[in-house]
């Protein structure tokens, strides 16, 4: 068991000036204390860079970095570079942290040995409702022998991880759903991972985020499970046991929650059009989807919606999926 474990906390910044201040305050006020916080400014044109710059002046173990806008995945693998802890936590500049979130992790750290630790999160909306979203539902678990896990909830910003797992493995710039990408073969190259069953992560959801848009950029899904079959594969897995939970993972990412996404944004015109898209890039990859068993896991409304995707009536199923207010 070790006796001392430290963490860097890897903030990337640009254009948050109005959310800032808030976040770095829940990195100050944390219990735990033997950590630093990398503050990565990826070009921000707001004033978000001299609120940064503040408190990198002020506290001691805040580190102030600038560089170029690169986007998120960019500032993040630049921060990993600068990072002098043994674990590394990913806090996005718009949310914030439980002051007891860092000490409660390291502890289950320390207890468990386990290169992952994940925590529950708390969606904090604009309109002030609150939603927990729990890490996955189980304590502490070693994914090579339990290979569904690799989906549990895949956000980098409710863990630490153990630094030396990012050694052959980085974010993928340029791309959205960056997480999905690679928290799967990091949680697969971890000896254990660890379950704080506590939201202490609050993911702060804003409308107009690029997450939330009808964008071309939402497909980006479909490559990040490529991606994690590819680095799975090579990661020696056989097929036979990856094949049906990279399905799972398009039924849950591809048909159910884009579908989701698609019908809260663009006019009824657009939305048809991306329904589209959507099953286009779904049928590429799995042509026999309709007849998977993991359907039946889905509320009713979702399967009548999933036979109209399946029979192309996508006007259909803009109409039944009116967006909501």
């Amino acid at each position: 068991m070790q006796n001392k474990v430290s963490i860097s906390a890897i903030v990337p910044i640009y254009n948050v000036e109005n959310y800032l201040s808030k976040c770095l305050d829940s990195l100050r006020n944390q219990s735990f204390h033997d950590f630093e916080v990398v503050l990565v400014n990826d070009g921000s044109k707001d004033g978000s860079k001299s609120i940064a710059q503040m408190y990198a002046k002020k506290y001691p173990n805040f580190h102030y970095f600038e560089k170029l806008n690169g986007g998120l995945s960019d500032a993040r693998n630049f921060g990993i570079k600068q990072a002098i802890g043994d674990f590394v936590a990913f806090i996005d500049a718009d949310d914030y942290i439980d002051e007891s979130m860092f000490e409660k992790m390291i502890t289950r750290q320390k207890n468990t040995s386990a290169d992952v630790v994940a925590c529950d999160m708390l969606y904090v909306y604009e309109n002030g409702r609150t939603e927990v979203a729990i890490a996955g539902d189980f304590e502490i678990i070693d994914v090579k022998k339990n290979l569904a896990f690799i989906d549990m909830n895949n956000s980098a910003c409710n863990k630490l991880f153990r630094k030396s797992l990012f050694d052959d493995l980085e974010f993928p710039v340029g791309k959205l759903y960056e997480d999905l990408f690679i928290v799967p073969l990091l949680i697969y190259k971890a000896n254990l991972v660890a379950r704080v069953a506590e939201p202490l992560y609050m993911y702060y959801q804003r409308k107009g985020s690029i997450v939330h848009a009808n964008n071309p950029k939402m497909f980006h899904i479909y490559e990040a499970i490529d991606y994690v079959q590819k680095g799975l594969l090579e990661l020696d897995v056989k097929k036979e046991v990856l094949n049906p939970i990279i399905n799972r993972m398009l039924i849950k990412h591809g048909l159910f929650l884009t579908t989701l996404r698609i019908k809260e944004n663009g006019t009824f015109s657009n939305r048809v059009h991306f329904f589209k898209m959507n099953m286009n890039e779904m049928n590429k990859r799995y042509t026999s989807w309709n007849r998977d068993a993991t359907l039946n896991e889905y509320p009713f409304k979702s399967r009548i919606i999933f036979k109209f995707l399946h029979l192309r009536l996508y006007p259909i199923v803009a109409l039944i999926l009116k967006r909501s207010k």
